[in-house]
């Protein structure tokens, strides 16, 4: 497949001002040479990385390779390019009939169609860019946030935080392999770099620096992946208004009626620098005194309880503590025990009312601290004191999303998990006195843990997983 020229439209589909459309591969040149004729002297291979202003041609129904547009080209030879591989750019007015003909042009003329994120993908493995930052990438173009913008813009730079801070894993556990493979095969002689000591002050270093990063992957989760959130609490208490406010807009309907909110209602919302991925669920109430539909959407209701991230349980704070809210606020104990990465948040709504029920009550309820906040989804009093709280429980507040080396995605945080394992295993085996072919295995498999996260060592799923979520022509 790597030995095949591609092409596809790398700009959006559709009318529009200009198209480009990409070619990548060993032929691509000499397929630019069958699709355009330069103004001027100079062949296009002669001005490499410059913009040619010429004549694009192409095969139509009635004449054989004919002109059918003025445009631009660019050729980028191997290796100084995206791909790694030569590549030619033409510029063309953004028809959608003409970019589709001269698209068809390449094929005729020695191209196949790109697959999803084959240009990125090739990118990768012609060493052009790490895993790490590919993905970046993928995130740049699916971008909802400026957070999300500004680390993926940070992960693509060349010697991006995450990139030092991976090859520095990886040099320090290279020199540890090295001595511990010199004390394997000359046990008598002194050729390692290192002492028994100072190996074991190295994994302890590299165990910390290991557990820095990961932390960071609460922060990249929060700003990439977003925080599966669930809005719950009983009838009439302002779910559907907080979770209106939330997103911004009144997607869910809000009335006096109890049992209005009937279905999941689901979207994302930005809460300050953490993206929330929002549902919107039924009042919780007693089953018994709902209607058969009521009863699906409370049910559902549970089911997005026990998947919850963060949870917002809502409180009408006018009006004094119900049975409902008493029964939520078991149900909640007991979801908790379920589900124990979930954080609880009462929110304590209608703050523009007298105060009726205090957050002390609550914690009495529920039989330990929870943090509360009181807001007014009606007028927006208390909301920057929840936002706030959102923030400083998903953030590390003090990492700089353009400077510091943050995890971005479960894949990343997976590898250096497995990594900071093996290495607190050599660390505690070493200890312990046992053997370096002991502590080499372990190691071995951490520095193949750092591998995979840069992709110096990935297997070929993983990678088309990645990259069927590029679009195709990147």
């Amino acid at each position: 497949m790597l030995q095949d020229t591609i092409s596809a439209v790398s700009s959006p589909r559709g009318k529009g001002g200009v198209a480009v459309i990409r070619i990548s591969g060993s032929n691509a040149l000499q397929i630019a040479e069958r699709m355009f004729c330069p103004s001027g002297s100079l062949p296009l291979q002669a001005t490499p990385r410059k913009a040619r202003l010429g004549s694009l041609l192409a095969p139509t129904a009635s004449i054989d390779w004919s002109p059918v547009d003025q445009g631009l080209a660019l050729y980028f030879p191997s290796p100084a390019s995206f791909t790694g591989e030569d590549v030619i750019e033409f510029h063309c007015h953004g028809g959608a009939l003409l970019t589709e003909t001269l698209l068809g042009a390449t094929f005729a003329a020695g191209a196949r169609p790109a697959t999803a994120g084959e240009f990125t993908r090739r990118a990768f493995l012609n060493g052009k860019l790490k895993l790490h930052q590919a993905e970046a990438l993928g995130l740049m173009l699916e971008a909802e946030t400026e957070e999300q913008l500004l680390l993926a813009s940070s992960g693509l730079r060349e010697n991006s935080p995450l990139t030092k801070a991976l090859n520095a894993l990886y040099d320090d556990l290279v020199l540890l392999l090295s001595t511990a493979y010199a004390r394997i095969d000359y046990p008598d002689e002194d050729l390692a770099d290192l002492s028994p000591e100072e190996v074991l002050t190295s994994l302890q270093k590299i165990s910390t620096a290991l557990s820095a990063l990961l932390k960071s992957f609460r922060t990249g989760h929060a700003v990439v992946e977003g925080i599966q959130t669930t809005i719950c609490g009983r009838p009439n208490v302002g779910k559907s208004s907080i979770y209106n406010r939330l997103i911004g807009e009144n997607k869910a309907i809000v009335t006096d009626i109890p049992g209005t909110t009937r279905d999941i209602l689901e979207h994302t919302a930005q809460c300050g620098e953490v993206l929330l991925r929002l549902s919107d669920t039924a009042g919780i109430r007693d089953l018994q005194s709902a209607d058969p539909v009521e009863q699906i959407g409370i049910e559902k209701a549970r089911q997005k309880l026990a998947d919850a991230e963060l949870i917002l349980a809502v409180f009408d704070g006018s009006e004094a503590l119900t049975d409902a809210d008493t029964a939520l606020i078991a149900s909640l104990k007991a979801t908790l025990t379920d589900n124990p990465r979930a954080y609880l948040l009462f929110v304590l709504n209608k703050s523009d009312k007298p105060a009726a029920v205090s957050p002390e009550q609550l914690n009495q309820a529920f039989g330990k601290a929870v943090p509360c906040v009181a807001v007014s989804a009606q007028s927006g009093e208390g909301w920057s004191n929840l936002v706030s709280l959102i923030q400083k429980t998903f953030l590390e507040g003090l990492l700089d999303l353009s400077q510091n080396a943050i995890i971005m995605n479960a894949r990343q945080n997976a590898c250096l998990v497995s990594a900071l394992e093996a290495v607190r295993r050599a660390e505690k085996s070493l200890s312990l006195g046992f053997t370096f072919d002991i502590v080499s295995s372990d190691l071995e498999e951490a520095l193949e843990s750092i591998r995979q996260v840069d992709g110096r060592s990935v297997n070929e799923d993983i990678v088309s997983s990645i990259f069927a979520h590029f679009c195709v022509g990147k």
